[in-house]
């Protein structure tokens, strides 16, 4: 886009940049005030939709912890949101440039919860919570930002494509399942950070999506009192509460997770002193009743803040922008296929120079793709939600490489990638029990579970672990005795268990 203003915004630098849609650090012609400004100019309808639906949102959850909106509006057609810019960073950077102690993270978890409850207040369920999306200012606010893929209580599912949304590593199950969300759906990932923050590094990380969404249906991360010993019970219990796999099980509320922090640990609601109560005031009211008084005060008295310090861009990346996930394709993991016309085309033979035959790739034609398995699943192709078998109707694709995934509750989520020839429909059948195996584990005296350096819990398990066929290597760890380690070949068996005794380090298998 080559323009030097949008609106009565003056473009001074570009900070990112995608196919349809840009964020930039842009002045007010009049005001003065730095500015970021998203803007979007294609012409498809639902994320115009999605654009305007992520001003609305944040223009009504007016308060000091989220990202202030300052207009929207089109210009030509030329659509743009006008926010707040943060000078700081957002909590991934903030953490690497300094290392936060456990009272600091508490604090910020404190930070988070409040923001998160002003939104489920309002009606709302964020649906994107992740480090990127969460901002420091200079004096240690925490500001959520990016509405894009929010949705209001009634709208439960992902959305009415029925596309997966969201950032892998942050979803929680019921968003891997297209299931209903709910507030609940943003404290799973609220616990992820939090476990993110303490072990700087994700519970739930792997190098593949289907392997990240198995990890997160199946694995449990450990609690984070019994690995970091200064960390409160309460709060681990708290943290372990929104980990819980199914929505139902995990609180219902951020306000009900507030109420479990000790009155000094609370971060300042307040913006202004004039504003604040008095602690005798914080005495005498319940909570709930400071925030509704809060959320009132901020909404009629919030100033607009003006920023006269400029922003250093020795760092272009480090600069803070609120570029919806929305507008992302590779984070909504929309996933293009490799079609056999475009592999055709990649490894044609080059044509001499003196020859003047063209090589034209073949261009196949859809066909009609037919998934059956023993049990239901839902099935996913390119990480893209497409039916529940069995299948009303075949799906009509583009022959090419796919990336398949087949989920049952009872079973990891199963990934594969499959290669459709297009010559003619084809039908695939899955038989679950024959993609998975059942380790079950007995230990005396009792140990953490461990496979592939992975932590799958403590004995005794609540259930045999479900696991895809393969080569593991089992490790189980005591503090009073030497961990017992061994090789497990599943390649064969349905199932294979395991009596191990720690005291002599033996299994009778």
């Amino acid at each position: 886009m080559n323009r030097q203003s949008v609106g009565n915004y003056k473009l001074l630098r570009k900070l990112s940049d995608k196919e349809k849609s840009a964020v930039y650090l842009a002045e007010h012609k009049t005001l003065h005030r730095p500015t970021l400004l998203k803007v979007y100019f294609g012409d498809e309808s639902n994320l115009i939709e999605r654009f305007e639906h992520e001003a609305k949102i944040v223009a009504r959850l007016k308060s000091s912890h989220f990202v202030e909106i300052y207009d929207f509006g089109q210009e030509d057609s030329i659509f743009f949101i006008a926010l707040e810019y943060v000078d700081g960073d957002n909590l991934r950077d903030y953490a690497a440039k300094h290392r936060l102690a456990t009272e600091k993270i508490i604090e910020l978890a404190g930070q988070m919860l409040t923001g998160l409850s002003l939104i489920h207040q309002a009606g709302f369920i964020h649906r994107d919570l992740k480090p990127e999306n969460l901002l420091i200012d200079n004096t240690g606010r925490l500001k959520i930002t990016d509405f894009g893929l929010s949705i209001a209580y009634g709208q439960s599912r992902q959305t009415p494509e029925n596309i997966m949304m969201g950032t892998p590593l942050y979803m929680a199950p019921e968003q891997i399942n297209n299931l209903p969300l709910s507030p609940a759906t943003d404290l799973f990932a609220f616990g992820i950070i939090i476990h993110e923050l303490l072990n700087n590094t994700h519970p739930f990380a792997a190098d593949q999506y289907g392997q990240i969404f198995s990890n997160i249906l199946s694995l449990k991360p450990a609690r984070l009192d019994k690995t970091h010993p200064d960390i409160p019970e309460w709060f681990a219990d708290l943290i372990d509460f929104c980990l819980q796999k199914e929505a139902r099980r995990r609180p219902q509320s951020a306000s009900l997770l507030l109420e479990k922090f000790p009155r000094t640990e609370l971060p300042p609601l307040a913006e202004k002193q004039s504003s604040r109560p008095s602690s005798g005031t914080y005495r005498k009211f319940l909570l709930p009743a400071v925030l509704l008084f809060l959320l009132l005060m901020v909404w009629k008295f919030y100033p607009l803040w003006l920023k006269t310090s400029r922003p250093s861009f020795n760092n272009p990346d480090s600069v803070l922008t609120a570029d919806s996930t929305a507008l992302r394709v590779e984070d909504t993991m929309l996933v293009r296929a490799e079609t056999a016309a475009e592999k055709n085309l990649a490894n044609s033979k080059s044509v001499p120079a003196g020859n003047k035959e063209r090589v034209t790739p073949k261009i196949l034609k859809p066909i009609n793709l037919t998934i059956q398995t023993r049990p239901w699943c839902v099935v996913f192709l390119n990480y893209d939600s497409m039916d529940t078998t069995p299948m009303q109707k075949p799906v009509s694709i583009v022959p090419g490489k796919y990336v398949l995934g087949l989920h049952n509750p009872a079973y990891p989520m199963y990934t594969d990638t499959v290669y459709i020839s297009g010559e003619k429909d084809e039908a695939l059948f899955f038989q679950l029990d024959s993609l998975f195996f059942t380790l079950q584990l007995s230990v005396q005296p009792w140990g953490k579970v461990y496979l592939n350096g992975n932590f799958y819990g403590e004995t005794p398990l609540h259930k045999p672990l479900v696991l895809k066929r393969g080569r593991y290597q089992l490790e189980i760890r005591h503090p009073g005795f030497e961990s017992y380690r061994e090789i497990i070949e599943a390649q064969r068996r349905t199932v294979i268990r395991r009596n191990i005794n720690l005291n002599n380090g033996k299994s009778d298998a």
